[in-house]
């Protein structure tokens, strides 16, 4: 561990990474899909002035994912040829 020197007392193991949970402010989007359940957390962002009224409507969603899993299937989901039928 980099940084300060540790305090008497302080426990000075590495901090263990923390399990992908949502925090307070976070509502997780859970899919169940045929590859598993996937969870995915969102964001938006609008743009515009007051004035503007060409932008006044305009707002983009973006999905992100909350766990390993998810990362990893969107991934190989990604790679993969789409298939018409």
């Amino acid at each position: 561990m980099s940084g300060y020197p540790a305090l008497p007392g302080e426990d000075t193991a590495e901090p263990q990474e923390p399990e992908a949970r949502p925090g307070p402010i976070q509502v997780p989007l859970r899919v169940r899909t045929p590859f598993g359940e996937l969870s995915l957390f969102g964001t938006m962002a609008t743009f515009g002035a007051p004035a503007d009224v060409t932008l006044s409507e305009l707002a983009i969603e973006l999905f992100y994912p909350l766990d390993d899993f998810t990362t990893q299937a969107l991934r190989a989901l990604a790679e993969t040829p789409p298939s018409f039928m």
